[in-house]
């Protein structure tokens, strides 16, 4: 098999494992997904948390709005654009995030405790070049930059 059905399809598997754990916390993927990209990148357009995690505008504004409602994200006006906003993580919520990833983690110890630990840091150091390059590769033709 080719390398990107491979890497796609594991993702798709790990997605639903995932999903599976969030959903028990109360939170949907997009919320998951935005959490840790704020979380990572603080201070982000909603249209670049929108293209970053493949969402339509209202959808993204919608995801928002139910996270700065629970008090899990912040938004503040952009600085140099009156009709858009920035989304922030409040300080407090990053040991939330840090803990939400602890149990996405969790959800593949059963299969990575099957593979040795070498081979797993191994795949992480890979998995991390490899989506560098994807971002670079992808943000030739971006607005994030």
């Amino acid at each position: 098999m080719v390398a990107s059905f491979l890497i796609t399809d594991s993702a798709r598997i790990i997605r639903q494992l995932v999903d599976k754990n969030m959903r028990l916390l109360g939170l949907t993927r997009a919320q998951w997904y935005l959490l840790n990209y704020a979380y990572l990148y603080d201070g982000l357009s909603q249209q670049e948390l929108a293209n970053l995690i493949d969402l339509g505008k209202s959808n993204i504004a919608s995801q928002i709005h139910s996270l700065v409602a629970k008090g899990w994200l912040r938004r503040e006006p952009h600085e140099t654009d009156g009709r858009s906003f920035r989304v922030y993580l409040p300080t407090e919520m990053r040991a939330t995030i840090r803990k939400l990833n602890k149990v996405a983690e969790l959800s593949l110890r059963n299969v990575l405790k099957r593979v040795d630990q070498d081979d797993v840091n191994r795949l992480i150091e890979l998995m991390r070049h490899i989506d560098q390059q994807l971002e670079l590769e992808i943000r030739k033709d971006s607005s994030i930059k």
